[in-house]
């Protein structure tokens, strides 16, 4: 694996889960050992019969606490890093741990641990969790070595970077399939073995024929209409792309930036709900919609019987939505509609408002994605949307797992046709019913900078954000300021 290119989604979580193993049986050693110097091997301390079936019960509550506090602190978190920046998460989780413990020692008073014991074991779990990290990155180092493990990759544009990568590809643990040039004839020589083996626009077809995983463009002769479709390209076949910057390039804040062989490269950030995030978001999502969903009960049965008295057909409103990774589900709304109604004008709407930035049935404040006097909603459906009760069914697709609390919207997928291949990473993760876009406060949002706004979501994703969302989409639907 190159120093700084990024790894596949797969390869990723394989490395954590991996890591994740190794801190578990290194806990594991510790403990053991620690457990055995105390007891058995050691004359400095009394002697006395190893409590081991006490002991043995606090694993489980140790252990979970010892994974969590090293996700925390951030010990899992992809990208190389020198030992000792390690060496300090490490040291981190451990003090965090060593707090912890001793604060529900001081409150289980049914049993009293070893404080042998625990001087023994700290210093022994670190010791270990380190000694099995260095294990695990010298066995990295040379599986990356093998050509299998490999990033395959095109470069765009013949210059001085291309040629540097291209006689360094082996040091680098790049393979370098060639390169895109639209100004070098093909079978021109770059460096070393890599030749130029097509123009730029040919980038789709020879990324399939070759099977790159990925694209470092190195040419800064490419304007921004030609750099943004191959972005496009890029997007659309799943190829990572990196880019060589141009020095104003760096302010650039949605970018990852890597160094290879001491060339600075940008790509994209990707979502962060990943792995271990992802798990602690469906876990708050679980509880808390379970939570809603039984205080709720009461408010969703009587506007079912409201909606049945102000208009004939079903309670519920069900739509293909099309959630993460482009996956369509079935969507629930409390129906606030008449029956078949035509959907054209939603359709003229939301073409409207992706293709050319403008949205019609603007008021006079200026709210956009409401259309103004909509014939279709039923008598009562104007006081469910305004404060969002109508949603409420959807804790259900949040149980079921096709959506989030919070997240992107779900578009419809008449909508998603029109979209550029930039917007759809808002299916990157989970969509939501609620999300950063509805509670920013701004009243008036171009469809880009919705987008915008939810890529920013999905890229700075933590536990404490969803929270501050939550937090404010209750002041915006009790104050009458939901969009």
């Amino acid at each position: 694996m190159a120093p700084g290119f990024r790894m596949n989604e797969g390869h990723v979580h394989r490395q954590k889960l991996v890591l994740v193993v190794l801190d578990i049986f290194a806990f594991l050693i510790a403990f053991i050992v620690a457990m055995h110097l105390r007891f058995n091997a050691l004359g400095i301390f009394s002697e006395s019969t190893p409590p081991w079936e006490e002991m043995l019960s606090s694993i489980p509550v140790a252990l979970g606490v010892w994974v969590f506090m090293l996700h925390a602190c951030g010990v899992y978190e992809t990208g190389r890093r020198r030992l000792f920046f390690e060496l300090a998460r490490i040291v981190q989780a451990l003090f965090f741990l060593t707090c912890i413990l001793l604060s529900v020692i001081f409150f289980y008073r049914s049993f009293s641990y070893s404080r042998g014991f625990a001087v023994l074991f700290l210093p022994l779990i670190l010791v270990v969790t380190f000694g099995l990290r260095i294990a695990f990155r010298i066995v990295r180092a040379q599986i990356d070595g093998l050509e299998t493990f490999r990033q395959r990759v095109l470069l765009v544009g013949n210059s001085i970077v291309a040629r540097h990568f291209a006689e360094r590809a082996t040091a680098n643990g790049l393979i370098i399939l060639g390169v895109l040039d639209d100004e070098d004839a093909l079978g021109t020589i770059v460096g070393g073995d890599v030749k130029v083996i097509g123009k730029i626009g040919d980038l789709k077809e020879r990324a399939r024929e070759l099977g790159a995983h990925g694209v470092i463009i190195t040419s800064s002769k490419i304007d921004q209409q030609g750099m943004v479709a191959l972005l496009d390209v890029c997007l659309a076949n799943n190829l990572e792309w990196q880019l060589v910057p141009s020095a104003y390039e760096l302010m650039l804040d949605r970018v990852t930036v890597d160094v290879i062989d001491g060339v600075p490269v940008l790509g994209t950030k990707r979502s962060n709900i990943r792995g271990g995030n992802r798990f602690v978001k469906r876990g708050l999502d679980v509880v808390m919609a379970s939570i809603a969903l039984l205080l709720l009960w009461p408010v969703m049965l009587t506007v079912a019987m409201i909606i049945k008295l102000f208009s004939k057909g079903p309670v519920f409103f069900t739509q293909d939505r099309v959630g993460e990774n482009g996956q369509v589900f079935r969507f629930l709304k409390f129906r606030t509609m008449h029956v078949n109604n035509d959907d054209s004008i939603h359709r003229a709407y939301a073409k409207t408002w992706i293709e050319k930035g403008e949205a019609h049935g603007e008021d006079e404040k200026g709210k956009l994605f409401k259309i103004k006097n909509d014939p279709r909603i039923i008598p009562c459906g104007k006081f469910l949307r305004k404060y969002s009760v109508d949603e409420l069914p959807q804790l259900f697709n949040v149980l079921r797992g096709e959506m989030s609390l919070i997240g992107p919207r779900p578009p419809i997928p008449y909508e998603v046709e029109v979209y550029r291949e930039w917007h759809r990473r808002r299916f990157e993760g989970p969509p939501g019913i609620t999300g950063l876009w509805q509670v920013s406060g701004r009243n008036r949002l171009s469809f880009d900078e919705m987008v915008k706004l939810d890529i920013q979501y999905l890229e700075n994703w933590s536990f404490w954000q969803d929270m501050k969302i939550l937090w404010r989409t209750m002041g915006v639907v009790l104050f009458d300021r939901a969009h």
